[in-house]
């Protein structure tokens, strides 16, 4: 065993005796971290999160089954609208965007999920509910953890959605979209950011559509225009006042029954409309303004504030039969 051990030590001895070789220095950069309005984010990877605890806290330190989409997935994949941004999310079936903003129909996990504005209820979800041009991110939490957003009636069994607006920035910077698409797709938008002052910071998102639909009769015209000001009054406190008009309008579609669409020995076309093509546009309107105060004591202790008030307004037309 001896003789075994000092060999080993004599070949080490012998290799780290040979010439050094010096091999040329190599930096490896990564993508620089940003910080957003609504948290810093590696590209697709967001580090904190605010739906979880109600309070910006870092992804690593939550234990609840939360995903965020950032705003460098929605851009990337060119998404039009939320329904689109979720198919990122599993466990989610969406709303069915043919169908007029006059309940929530979204399952997470096969139960009722609820949506939700910078972590305030949206009942519902009235208006232009599937625009993303005011959402800088969407977080996803899952499961019974979302009772702490309480919810329509009672708490969201399923989870939670939270769409997180879009907030004014010290640097000025504005910007104007046209899409154009397919069924007479028309949807021009803007993004206008304008600091009024050191203090008091402006931002002003709005977005209009206007498209029809594979489904015969289908026309919609949407549009949300949502104001936001941010008053700095130190660098501890700063009070922000938000609003939101949105607007819906289009016939309500019925679907089609499952016997001779998906099942039955005949077959229905799947554009066609069963309704009254006669009937009264459906129409969704959401007016809301919310005003929130946030307050840092120190390092550890920070305070958090927000009321908002909202009115929904629904005319459905339909004809079932």
């Amino acid at each position: 065993m001896k003789s075994k051990f000092y060999l080993s030590v004599a070949l080490c001895s012998s290799l780290f005796a040979q010439d050094s070789l010096l091999i040329e220095k190599i930096e490896v950069l990564g993508d620089p971290i940003e910080q957003t309005t609504a948290g810093k984010v590696d590209r697709y990877q967001a580090l904190s999160a605010d739906s979880a605890t109600k309070t910006r806290t870092s992804l690593k330190e939550i234990p609840q089954s939360i995903q965020v989409i950032t705003a460098q997935v929605i851009e990337d994949q060119q998404a039009l609208t939320v329904s689109e941004v979720l198919r990122n999310v599993s466990g989610i079936v969406t709303n069915n965007i043919r169908v007029a903003p006059v309940y929530e129909g979204v399952l997470v996990r096969g139960f009722k999920g609820d949506f939700m504005q910078d972590g305030s209820n949206l009942f519902n979800n009235t208006g232009d509910r599937e625009s993303l041009i005011n959402v800088e991110r969407i977080e996803v939490l899952k499961g019974p953890n979302a009772i702490i957003y309480g919810g329509n009636s009672g708490s969201p069994e399923g989870g939670a959605i939270n769409l997180v607006s879009k907030m004014p920035e010290k640097e000025a910077f504005g910007k104007i979209d046209i899409t154009t698409g397919s069924n007479g797709l028309l949807q021009p938008a803007f993004d206008i950011n304008q600091p009024l002052s050191d203090s008091f910071l402006f931002r002003m998102t709005g977005e209009y559509t206007k498209s029809e639909s594979e489904v015969d009769v289908l026309e919609r015209q949407i549009y949300n225009i949502n104001p936001t000001l941010k008053w700095l009054m130190n660098p501890n406190t700063a009070l922000t006042l938000q609003g939101k008009i949105s607007r819906w309008k289009g016939q309500d579609y019925q679907g089609l029954p499952a016997t001779g669409s998906v099942a039955g020995a005949f077959k229905i076309d799947r554009n066609l409309f069963i309704g009254d093509q006669n009937l009264p546009d459906t129409t969704s309107d959401l007016n809301s303004i919310a005003a929130i105060l946030d307050h840092k004591f120190n390092d550890i202790w920070s305070l958090n504030a927000k009321v908002r008030s909202a009115n929904s307004d629904v005319d459905e037309r339909i004809q079932l039969c």
